[in-house]
């Protein structure tokens, strides 16, 4: 009878060693592939900072050029009539954006974009000063935004 307990323990320390042996291996398993995932995660995260860098850059070379462009020209001289091309104008591309007044002119306003903004009846809009940040949604026209809404921000 000692002999049958024996051996019955011998065949479950067995099965106890098999099980064991089997949890390793899927331990190994998982272990190797969260090496995987994190190595993807950081080559991941790599190219985000990358991406950011470049849009960084991209965003001073266009705040730089809006600058030097409206240093070098000022753009309510001469001739030019900008003309408020009404608020349901689907011909033209929408725009939006908070930007800057940098002068105004009658029924509008020169922003530190470099645009020119213009508003008529059907426009919604707060009063406005020089130095003023503003959000407007419109339509742009060349040089020249329609504007639908016009905000002043806090």
């Amino acid at each position: 009878m000692a002999d049958a307990a024996l051996s019955a323990s011998q065949y479950t320390l067995e099965d106890a060693n098999a099980a064991v042996a089997d949890l390793r291996s899927q331990f190994a398993a998982a272990e190797t592939g969260l090496g995987t995932a994190k190595f993807n995660h950081n080559q991941a995260l790599n190219r985000l900072f990358v991406a950011q860098a470049a849009k960084e850059a991209s965003d001073k070379s266009i705040a730089i050029a809006y600058a030097q462009g409206a240093a070098s020209t000022d753009i309510l001289k001469g001739e030019s009539t900008y003309v408020f091309s009404g608020c349901l104008n689907q011909a033209y591309p929408s725009i939006s954006g908070t930007v800057s007044v940098t002068k105004l002119i009658p029924s509008g306003a020169q922003l530190s974009s470099g645009h020119v903004l213009t508003w008529g009846e059907c426009t919604t809009k707060d009063t406005i000063n020089i130095g003023d940040v503003i959000y407007y949604q419109g339509n742009i026209v060349g040089n020249c935004i329609s504007a639908v809404s016009v905000s002043k921000q806090a």
